[in-house]
């Protein structure tokens, strides 16, 4: 046998296929190990903890905004420290998070000042809306603003509807009480103006309509400075209540022997 075929060990030299065969088997090897390994590191980034925090966050903040505020601004340190996946959650759940803190802070604040400005007219109102009740009113429903709402208004006002049995001197006797309270008692004739202006049959106000004049009814008027008082005693017509979330709208008939008495304060301006 000639030596120059043989390797050292007298072994038969590898062909050039069977040589190179171990490069490429390597090569495939680093390849599929790279892929493995970049597919092993993007599913433990999908499920690493400041990930799980960030959707987390994300819920809470819709759910309970200040939590998932706090949640969501932990998770978005600790996915910048350790690049992990779920930015995008955690800086959603700041941003809605930190939105409806603030909405619902403000609407806190604007409530509290509100509650902390109480309705003068309905304190100023009570000694003669007490004594109607003392006649036997009942009230139906209540309503007023102080003056410092979110709307425009800036008139404190507030007006009680009652419903009572009627009697003679039903009248006199709320005349008489509002003018030891200061209000001299006139007939309204510019309500009646106005009542008589809508539309009714013998004294009485069609079915479709809100109120009507009545002569048998007392429409009241009095001032007190820049403070208005208005009593309107109903008799045989319709009544609308503005008042309630329940009753408002409604329509009550005051018939002969149930009246229904509507008693009105309003103030001047609060931002005279």
């Amino acid at each position: 046998m000639d030596k120059e075929n043989k390797n050292p060990e007298g072994q038969q030299p590898l062909s050039e296929t069977q040589t190179n065969q171990p490069i490429v088997n390597s090569q495939e090897y680093v390849q599929q190990n790279s892929i493995n390994t970049t597919r092993e590191i993007n599913h433990q980034s999908i499920n690493t903890p400041s990930s799980i925090l960030a959707i987390v966050g994300f819920i809470f903040a819709i759910l309970l905004p200040p939590i998932g505020f706090i949640i969501s601004s932990i998770a978005l340190m600790k996915i910048n420290n350790n690049k992990a996946r779920g930015k995008g959650f955690a800086i959603a759940g700041i941003v809605i998070g930190a939105v409806f803190t603030i909405t619902a802070l403000s609407i806190l604040l604007v409530s509290s000042i509100r509650a902390g400005n109480s309705n003068q007219a309905q304190t100023e109102l009570k000694p003669i809306a007490n004594k109607i009740q003392q006649l036997g009113g009942q009230i139906i429903c209540e309503d007023g603003d102080n003056g410092h709402s979110l709307s425009d208004n800036t008139t404190p006002w507030d007006t009680i509807y009652y419903s009572i049995k009627d009697t003679n001197s039903l009248t006199n006797e709320i005349k008489n009480y509002s003018s030891s309270q200061g209000y001299q008692l006139t007939p309204d004739t510019s309500l009646i103006n106005q009542l008589k202006g809508i539309s009714y049959v013998n004294g009485t106000t069609k079915l479709n309509d809100s109120e009507g004049f009545s002569s048998t009814s007392n429409y009241l008027v009095g001032n007190n400075n820049d403070k208005s008082l208005t009593i309107s005693i109903n008799r045989n017509t319709f009544v609308k209540l503005n008042c309630g979330v329940k009753n408002y709208g409604q329509k009550m008939y005051a018939s002969n022997n149930n009246d229904i008495i509507v008693l009105s304060l309003m103030l001047p301006s609060t931002k005279q």
